[in-house]
This record gives structure tokens, C-alpha cells and sequence, in this order.
């Protein structure tokens, strides 16, 4: 995310805070069904374009994956439970062991 250079603390607190909201809580409902509904109009339009289709075949083909049409992206989207983002959100947050990067601009020496 992008940020003027005085906002940075203020926006890596406010995501360290959404974090530990889905350790502990969990998302919403309306959260979730925002994410979902945006992952679909995602991929109704991405599947219209060569560049979509040509990383979806070289992925499939690096990590020997299968390819999943968008009715199936869409099912497996569809079907994210609460539950789901919750148990994930403990599983992979690690609060104490992380990597942050600050992109500062230039100095221009004016």
C-alpha cells in the first residue's frame, strides 16, 4: 500500500491492529462477503484477458497444477467460510517475527 512518509507508522499500526482482530475474532460476515464479491468480478473480468490466461498457464505448468475454470475459482471462493479466515489468520500471522519494508522517495537535494 501506498503511503506519504509521515503515515507510515499510523498505517502498519492500523494493519497490525486488523491482524490481530482475525487472530482473535475473526471476520465479519460483511467483510468476507465484500472479499468474496470482489474475488469474483476479479476473475469475471481477468478471464478476458491474454495476460490472465498466459500466467494461469505458466503457473500451472511450473507448479504442475491443474487449471480451475472460473466457475470453479468461483465455487471455491464462494464457499470461504468465517471459520476458514479465522483458523488461517492464526496459522500464518506471525506478530513477532516479520519482515517490514519502507520505500522512502528521493532526496532530490533542492
Amino acid at each position: 500500500w501506498g503511503c506519504s512518509p509521515e503515515n507510515v507508522d499510523t498505517l502498519v499500526n492500523t494493519v497490525f491492529n486488523e491482524m490481530k482482530i482475525l487472530q482473535s475474532e475473526g471476520p465479519g460476515q460483511v467483510n468476507l462477503q465484500k472479499a468474496q464479491e470482489t474475488m469474483i468480478r476479479d476473475i469475471e473480468s481477468n478471464v478476458l484477458k491474454n495476460s490472465y490466461w498466459r500466467a494461469v498457464l505458466k503457473n500451472a505448468y511450473y507448479y504442475d497444477e491443474r487449471i480451475y475454470s472460473a466457475d470453479e475459482l468461483k465455487d471455491l471462493i464462494k464457499n470461504i467460510k468465517l471459520e476458514d479466515i479465522h483458523q488461517a489468520a492464526k496459522n500464518y500471522f506471525d506478530l513477532e517475527n516479520y519482515l517490514k519494508v519502507i520505500l522512502m522517495p528521493e532526496e532530490t537535494g533542492e
